[in-house]
């Protein structure tokens, strides 16, 4: 199976980064940890309010502009990532051929290929497949690229090419 001009938009690149941040153990902890200490300065001051006193306003509104800044700065990073002229070659056209032996990508300076075996786990996304090369490392194909035939073709192939272990299917989160 040969795919041709793949490019992964900004938002096959964001989705990716929403999906790491929720499956990634860490992320996930740094998240929860950022959430709670945005809803313990809230909840402070509401506390605060309820008691009379007009500094709780402050708290309050801290406490959820902490969380939005936190989801915004992640975002913004990520959008920095992408624009950066060192990343574009990341992010650019190539040609994708999938065979019995594994995942040969081409792009205009390299040429890569990676055996099944390689690939630590794969996951469908709505918009994209996350193919995970290494705990933080991932080979994308964004489904936009792609016709329902060649979509199934790929299910077809992660199906019968990986272990239950590594082909996680489709995921609707």
């Amino acid at each position: 199976m040969l795919i041709k001009d793949v490019e992964i938009s900004f938002a096959d690149y964001l989705a990716y980064q929403h999906w790491f941040q929720r499956t990634d153990h860490q992320a996930r902890w740094t998240n929860r940890l950022i959430d709670c200490l945005g809803a313990l300065l809230a909840g402070l001051g509401l506390i605060i309010v309820i008691l009379g006193r007009p500094i709780g306003w402050f708290f309050l509104g801290f406490g959820g502009v902490y969380i939005w800044f936190y989801r915004w700065l992640r975002d913004h990073r990520t959008k920095q990532s992408y624009q950066a002229a060192a990343n574009a070659q990341l992010f650019a056209a190539r040609a994708v051929q999938i065979d019995e032996t594994g995942i040969t990508t081409t792009m205009t300076n390299t040429h890569g290929h990676i055996d099944w075996s390689g690939y630590q786990r794969v996951v469908e996304e709505p918009q994209l497949f996350i193919l995970m090369i290494a705990k933080r490392q991932a080979q994308l194909l964004p489904k936009s690229d792609l016709t329902s035939a060649q979509v199934a073709e790929l299910r077809n192939w992660f199906s019968q090419c990986l272990t239950a272990e590594q082909w996680e299917g489709q995921n609707d989160n």
